[in-house]
């Protein structure tokens, strides 16, 4: 009983408590409630617009990045597109040309697209190859032996041009020891003026039009002037050339080539056909092939800004005579690449003499 009794009254009071307790937390908890609910209005509100500010602001902050990003890297592909197309263009067709820019002030656009000279290699390659083709056309194809001049084969050779005034066609194949020195110098005297671009239209290979007479340039009262009219002859060619890329694939051009080459070769073939070895149609079609050659050379020498020359004088054998002919020309370059006169002119392709 005892033990029952304390545990009853101790109850009650512990009930007491809790009741009080939880009324007074629910009173706080009702009325903290109120209070953030009437405070949350206000905050809200405030937080709400914050945001949207906040979320307009990144927006136009991400577009002027997103924009600046996107102009810049338009600005870097249009230089990287310049750069490249402007290496295409000027990719060097051969070693040592000089580059141009389009963006220089004091250069005119249409330089720029000139025709890059062709290194000096490129140029003794195509003319040595040429005199070295017709040299093996006359001994494969002509006999060394002599022949009596009729009438008839004095006019064919009076039709073939020297280097030498005082040398005739008939007077070369007169006497020789061997008819191919003879032979070899009228077939490369008529190459080289076929080839030099200062050459006239009667002899030349060059497209019509392209021809310019040279002029008295030894006249010492014009020395001035001559130099100018180098410069500019210099770059005629070039704008010629740049003109008329492929002249040959013009048909006015090409017509009138394929008559030249075909009336080049019937005059040589009919001055030395009495010391042609056999008449083989082989023959026929070797020449036309160098005079197609001959051809290219032309307007490989002439779309070039440096000029050149060929020089005929004879030179004197191991025996101190003067019984030598020049086969092969000395092949010399004179100008640069400005038409300026070289101070040492530069030999390309050395002369080459055999006895008669």
């Amino acid at each position: 009983m005892s033990d029952t009794i304390p545990n009853v009254q101790g109850a009650a009071p512990v009930s007491s408590t809790s009741t009080l307790t939880s009324t007074s937390v629910a009173s706080s908890s009702n009325a903290t409630h109120s209070g953030s609910s009437s405070g949350s209005g206000v905050t809200t509100g405030a937080l709400a617009g914050g945001i949207v500010g906040a979320a307009l602001g990144a927006a136009v902050l991400t577009f002027l990045l997103t924009s600046l990003i996107w102009l810049n890297r338009t600005k870097s592909l249009e230089k990287s597109y310049r750069r490249s197309h402007r290496a295409e263009r000027t990719l060097p067709r051969a070693l040592g040309e000089k580059s141009n820019s389009p963006e220089d002030p004091n250069q005119p656009s249409w330089e720029f697209f000139l025709p890059q000279p062709a290194d000096d290699e490129t140029v003794r390659s195509a003319v040595k190859a040429l005199f070295d083709e017709a040299m093996l056309h006359v001994e494969n194809f002509y006999s060394r032996r002599t022949a009596h001049l009729s009438p008839e084969m004095v006019d064919h050779l009076a039709l073939m041009q020297t280097a030498s005034p005082e040398l005739s066609g008939p007077a070369l194949m007169s006497k020789p020891r061997s008819a191919w020195p003879g032979i070899k110098h009228c077939l490369a005297y008529m190459l080289a003026e076929a080839v030099d671009p200062t050459s006239s239209p009667a002899v030349s290979l060059l497209p019509l039009g392209w021809t310019l007479a040279a002029g008295n340039e030894d006249d010492p009262i014009s020395k001035s002037r001559v130099a100018a009219k180098q410069q500019a002859i210099s770059k005629w060619r070039q704008l010629t050339a740049f003109l008329h890329p492929q002249p040959y694939n013009e048909r006015a051009f090409s017509t009138w080539r394929d008559k030249a080459i075909i009336a080049h070769a019937e005059r040589f073939e009919a001055a030395f056909r009495p010391w042609q070895a056999d008449m083989q149609p082989s023959a026929h079609e070797d020449v036309l092939h160098i005079m197609r050659s001959a051809a290219d050379v032309a307007v490989l020498l002439f779309s070039q800004p440096s000029g050149y020359v060929f020089r005929w004088q004879a030179v004197s054998g191991q025996s101190g005579s003067n019984a030598n002919i020049v086969v092969i020309p000395d092949f010399i370059k004179v100008t640069d690449e400005s038409g300026m006169s070289l101070s040492v002119p530069q030999t390309m392709v050395k002369m080459v003499a055999e006895r008669i």
